[in-house]
This record gives C-alpha cells, sequence and structure tokens, in this order.
C-alpha cells in the first residue's frame, strides 16, 4: 500500500515570472497528511490568501493554469503541479510573492530536483486515487479526452499543428511514473512567435526567452536545439499531469488526449468532479475502498517524526 508523502524539510527558490518578467519567491513547506497542495500567495507583499490546488479555485486556462480566490491571481500552477505529481508528493504548502510561479527553464525539471534535494519522506496516512469505473469521452472529435478504466494510470497524447516543424506527435506515459524524470519533466514550454508578439504588445510574456520556452518561427524552430524530437508532445504530457491534479487525488486510469490544452484538460477534470459514478476513490492500485482500507491498514503505520526545519 502506498502511503501519502510531503518534503522532508523546508526551502526557497526564486526565479523569473514568465508574464510578469519579475523575479518571484518561493518557499516549499511541509504539510501535515490529507492536508494536499496548498499555495499561501501575496500579490502585493502584504496581504497572504490561501489558495488551495482545486479544480474549485480554477480562475482561467488561457496561456496557463490560473488559480485564484478572492481577487488574488496564481498563474501557470501547472509545471510545479506535475513535478509534485510526478514526485508522488501529496502534502505542501507552498508560499508565493508574486502573481505566478516562477518559469525557471520552462520544464518542471528544476521542480522535480528541487524536491529530491529537500528530501521527500513518507507519512502516515493512506495514499488515495481517483479510480475511473466508466468510459468517459470529454470534447468534440477535433479536440477530445476520451478515458477507461484501468488499475494504473497510462497517458496517450496527440497532437496535431499546421506547422513543419511540429506536424502531428505522438507520446504514451505509461504507469512506471519512473518514467516521468527521464521522458517528461525535462520538456519545455513551447510558443509561436507570431503570438508571442502580439501578447507582449498586450503586457504579457515580459520573462518569456529562448531560455525558458521553445519559440517556434514562420518555418522553423528557433532555439539552438530540441532535448527531445518530440519535445512538444511530451510537454503537453507534462501540463496535462499538472491539470489532472487539480482533482486532489493521482488518478487511475487510461487517459487518450487528442490536441488538448489547459481548457480541455480543466474540462475534463470539472466532468469528473461532477459526475461521482464515473470513479470511485481508493487506497491503491489493489481496488480497496478508502474507508475500508484506512480502517483496516492506518494502524500498521509507523508514527511520523518531527520535522527539523532549516531556516530560509
Amino acid at each position: 500500500m502506498e502511503v501519502q508523502r510531503t518534503i522532508e524539510r523546508p526551502g526557497e527558490l526564486r526565479g523569473i515570472g514568465l508574464q510578469s518578467g519579475e523575479e518571484i519567491r518561493v518557499a516549499f513547506k511541509p504539510a501535515p497528511p490529507n492536508t494536499g497542495i496548498i499555495f499561501n500567495v501575496s500579490n502585493n507583499h502584504v496581504d497572504w490568501y490561501s489558495i488551495k490546488a482545486s479544480i474549485t479555485n480554477l480562475i482561467g486556462v488561457n496561456q496557463s493554469t490560473v488559480l485564484g480566490t478572492e481577487g488574488v491571481v496564481l498563474n501557470t500552477v501547472e509545471h510545479v503541479l506535475s513535478a509534485l505529481y510526478g514526485s508522488k508528493i501529496d502534502n505542501l504548502y507552498i508560499d508565493v510573492e508574486g502573481s505566478e510561479l516562477p518559469i525557471l527553464d520552462g520544464s518542471c525539471c528544476q521542480f522535480v530536483e528541487y524536491f529530491s534535494m529537500l528530501g521527500i519522506r513518507s507519512q502516515p496516512a493512506l495514499r488515495k486515487f481517483i479510480k475511473i469505473t466508466r468510459e468517459i469521452f470529454v470534447g468534440n472529435k477535433d479536440r477530445h479526452i476520451h478515458a477507461y478504466p484501468s488499475d494504473n494510470l497510462c497517458i496517450d497524447y496527440e497532437i496535431l499543428f499546421d506547422h513543419p516543424a511540429i506536424q502531428c506527435q505522438r507520446f504514451t506515459l505509461n504507469s512506471d511514473l519512473n518514467a516521468f524524470f527521464t521522458d517528461i519533466a525535462p520538456a519545455r514550454t513551447f510558443g509561436f512567435l507570431k503570438e508571442i508578439k502580439v501578447l507582449r504588445k498586450k503586457g504579457y510574456l515580459k520573462g518569456g526567452s529562448l531560455q525558458n520556452a521553445v519559440v517556434v518561427g514562420r518555418r522553423r524552430i528557433l532555439n539552438p536545439e530540441l532535448r527531445y524530437a518530440d519535445e512538444f508532445v511530451r510537454h503537453k504530457v507534462l501540463d496535462a499531469l499538472g491539470d489532472l491534479y487539480l482533482l486532489g487525488y493521482p488518478l487511475l486510469g487510461h487517459i487518450k488526449i487528442y490536441r488538448g490544452g489547459h481548457s480541455l484538460h480543466a474540462n475534463f477534470v470539472r466532468y469528473l468532479i461532477e459526475n461521482p459514478e464515473c470513479w470511485v476513490l481508493v487506497n491503491s492500485s489493489n481496488h480497496e475502498s478508502a474507508e475500508y482500507a484506512e480502517q483496516s491498514e492506518l494502524s500498521e503505520l509507523t508514527i511520523e517524526q518531527p520535522i527539523q526545519t532549516i531556516s530560509a
């Protein structure tokens, strides 16, 4: 049986925000079992607001996944959520001074490496999963997510762009999330130069550069090289994992995504939340219900040790 996890000790990193171009300070702190992922956000460095990583707090899905509450917004949460998903971290406090998470190198690899450096420890609570039990279709023939019951997570992603440098790409991430670290986490976000120029005129993407994104020109890629020949679809898988974590639990199911994006991912998550007859909450891929497993096995887990904190 898998148990919940958090980081071993707190830590802080800084980086440039993709939209604002400003330096963003982020502090990560261990959280108790069953907390989930909680962002504590200050847009003005004075007032702080708590935003849970949940579909109920989603307020935008245009260029990135945006959470918000009481007028406070937090942009570009998908990369850190993807890193948490892949690292199997269930509980965490994330303090953000700014209106977005730092873009870092445009992937989630540096988040993954930082969590590994801080250490990841087990907690005295069983890990819960949302297990799909019925076939689900969200979208239309042009863009859709088709999900099937499965004992494990599998994401089969296909993209199609009318550009000679991308065209049709497909990638499958199977149940072994160890492949996440080598095949998905380093894949960078991407954008088209003609769209970037328009957005910059509107005041967006002030922190964007070839150091934190793959930029696609009229006929070619402007970066010196790609990390993978199919880096574009791999980053789509990265985004999907982050957006799916807005369910509040990791997912068990075979998820086929065709020409997806943040909006489609969010619609799929909403559909699951609004249609609980399509899934069941379990404690592991052994299909035990959460209620039964907690009663029978929670007492066997070791007691959590006190956390030794470090200064920021």
